[in-house]
């Protein structure tokens, strides 16, 4: 049975489930992470967000060359979904991936994949008008929602993600230790890396599926979730979010031509 769109969060549409793989010299990828990612856009260009350790961890000899994800392709039809895949090397082994040009420490990518989407594609990125205002005061406890796939689990039926609550525990909009990111009091697990964590507003408007006019959620986008804070080898329960601004640092920063490339 179809399910109609009007029905469903834009959410679901702004996060894909990342699978990591690594070719090698074999004649087959072998899959070996799982991860999240999201759509962002400037305006011109789409980028897939998520972080920086789901492409490299050199300490762990971790290094993986291929992303797949998948988006929908139907919009009368939630289980039409395509799998894209994306190269995390050029051809000169350079990485495509992009990072801050000045925080060297900072666990966000960008991938630009403006090239690798079809005019079909069912997607929602996120953008600077999801970014909280800076008029706006957000209190510790405030409830959050981390969107992502936690140990690879979704809705495979549907290609949906699962939401998870938690709590700002650290004051949003104020960098933890001068960093430029927060803290969150939420249960996180493998595969939420590089989700999207937001809190949610409702509004009013007409559907271009239906005509009609419906409640729907807007998103305020808070950061992206890169993973557990962690004191002298132990897990204190804490997630870390980067700032959003960081990700509108590294896509500007290429418009520059000042990006820096991981490993140069």
């Amino acid at each position: 049975m179809a399910t109609p769109f009007s029905h469903i969060d834009s959410i679901n549409f702004s996060v894909t489930p990342i699978s990591v793989l690594a070719s090698g010299t074999a004649p087959r990828s072998s899959l070996i992470g799982r991860a999240t990612g999201f759509f962002f856009t400037d305006g011109e260009r789409t980028f897939l967000i998520t972080n920086r350790h789901v492409c490299i961890r050199e300490k762990e000899n971790y290094y993986p060359d291929i992303f797949r994800i998948l988006v929908h392709v139907d919009k009368n039809s939630l289980r039409r979904v395509r799998q894209i895949i994306i190269q995390l090397y050029d051809e000169d082994r350079r990485p495509v991936w992009l990072r801050h040009p000045h925080l060297r420490n900072s666990d966000v990518i960008a991938i630009n994949v403006s090239n690798y989407l079809n005019e079909g594609d069912i997607i929602q990125p996120f953008s600077e008008r999801n970014f909280v205002s800076r008029q706006y005061y957000l209190e510790l406890g405030t409830e959050l929602l981390i969107v992502g796939y936690p140990l690879g689990f979704y809705d495979e039926l549907y290609n949906m993600p699962v939401v998870r609550s938690g709590t700002l525990a650290s004051q949003c909009g104020v960098g933890f230790r001068g960093e430029p990111f927060f803290l969150i009091d939420a249960n996180i697990h493998k595969g939420t890396s590089g989700s999207p964590v937001v809190i949610t507003r409702t509004a009013f408007s007409k559907t271009e599926y239906t005509g009609s006019t419906f409640a729907f959620v807007l998103q305020t986008l808070l950061g992206v979730l890169s993973g557990r804070y962690s004191m002298k080898g132990i897990d204190l329960g804490l997630g870390i979010v980067w700032f959003p601004v960081v990700i509108t640092d590294i896509i500007s920063s290429q418009m520059r031509g000042r990006i820096i490339h991981i490993d140069q």
